[in-house]
């Protein structure tokens, strides 16, 4: 089964952009931990079954020299959605129609995040490029067994609607046919997520 895994929102300050989504959802943001090899740290919202919003920034204790992922070295602030991630195995049509689409994205690394508990987290992805700023085509990530990290938390929002906008639509959604994945990018002239999250204040449009 192929289905969301998370929503990539990118700020310039965690603890700001913490407080900016508590404010403007009306409910309270987790912990998530430190990405080790790229520099960055974040805090969760579950959204869905094994779905979450992750709100990701760079990380001030492990400084990178290299440009951030997740299209995190010029963020604006308060932030963006500027990445997706999708749940499936990463198999050769995956890697093949990555590979066809940019050959940066069709790589496969291993993902590792440090709990506030000092456990790890280790999972198997094909790791966002540090550009464009927002990425219409997917990662891939799988968790190789591990306990999603959604499942710790609460459910306290739920996401209605997802669209995602690019100006290589049919491109990728070729791509995503090829896959099995019943969702269609729309044709734009720019690269755009923008989901409606239903939560304690109501649906709220973020992008």
């Amino acid at each position: 089964m192929i289905v969301l895994d998370h929503l990539v929102y990118a700020v310039p300050d965690l603890k700001q952009g913490i407080s900016f989504i508590e404010e403007l959802l009306g409910l309270k943001v987790h912990p998530g931990g430190r990405h080790l090899h790229y520099g960055t740290h974040n805090a969760l919202i579950r959204i869905g079954e094994e779905s979450y919003f992750e709100i990701i920034a760079p990380d001030p204790t492990n400084p990178k020299n290299h440009p951030l992922w997740m299209g995190l070295t010029d963020i604006p602030s308060p932030g963006r959605i500027t990445r997706w991630g999708i749940k499936h195995p990463l198999d050769d049509v995956v890697m093949k129609g990555l590979k066809s689409y940019n050959p940066e994205l069709s790589v496969i690394s291993e993902g590792l995040r440090e709990k506030p508990d000092g456990r790890f987290l280790k999972w198997m992805l094909t790791p966002p490029a540090p550009f464009p700023l927002v990425e219409s085509c997917p990662f891939f990530i799988d968790w190789a067994g591990s306990d999603h990290p959604s499942n710790q938390l609460p459910q306290d929002c739920q996401l209605k609607y997802l669209s995602v906008s690019s100006p290589r639509a049919q491109e990728i959604n070729s791509f995503l046919d090829q896959i099995g994945l019943q969702f269609k990018i729309e044709p734009a002239k720019e690269h755009r997520i923008i989901a409606d999250i239903e939560c304690p204040k109501g649906i709220i449009t973020l992008s």
